[in-house]
């Protein structure tokens, strides 16, 4: 596991909860939950335990497993917060292409804003959200093509782009730069 500092540690433990929480709350055992997300019962029970800091497509696949938003398997509490790039849990894919650092989510998990690195000449292929998912990205840095349900889209630095994200959508970064971008996701609108 690699994890850099105690806030980050304490998120992947708090990860783990949270899996076995809603394993349990569901009456699922490893193998069953397994089954359910398409995730390794030793993956997920790694997770629970905190002893891995999951990529973003098995955390997805959790998520979607459960029909619960990503940043319901984040703790959550109600303080004042700070999101400092590079100073919070980065979640990564497995070919290193994309990483994801969750900033902020209402009380209600129903909308969660985050801020994505995409690698230089990569193509991040996401997942189809829940149904009635929209998603709202504006690019803080580079230039980043959309791909949603085929029809691309060009957006430039500070560019802004409102979608469906229960469809099929990629972002593809053509450039030798690693491109910046907030997410806002909203789930059920």
């Amino acid at each position: 596991m690699r994890v850099e500092n105690d806030y980050a540690k304490n998120i992947v433990n708090g990860v783990g909860a949270v899996l076995k929480k809603l394993r349990k709350d569901r009456a699922l055992s490893l193998e069953d939950a397994a089954r359910l997300m398409d995730v390794s019962k030793l993956t997920l029970s790694k997770i629970e335990r905190g002893d891995t800091n999951p990529t973003i497509g098995v955390l997805a696949k959790i998520a979607k497993g459960f029909e619960v938003p990503l940043m319901t398997l984040f703790l959550h509490d109600n303080r004042i917060h700070i999101s400092r790039a590079g100073q919070t849990l980065k979640i990564n894919d497995t070919q290193q292409a994309w990483s994801i650092e969750p900033i902020f989510e209402d009380s209600n998990n129903a909308t969660q804003l985050y801020r994505i690195y995409i690698a230089a000449n990569s193509v991040y292929e996401a997942a189809k959200h829940q149904s009635n998912t929209t998603e709202i990205i504006t690019v803080m840095r580079g230039t980043l093509k959309m791909i949603v349900d085929g029809q691309p889209y060009l957006l430039q630095d500070f560019d802004s782009f409102s979608f469906r994200s229960d469809q099929k959508h990629s972002y593809r970064n053509d450039s030798d730069e690693v491109v910046v971008l907030h997410a806002l996701i909203r789930y059920g609108v």
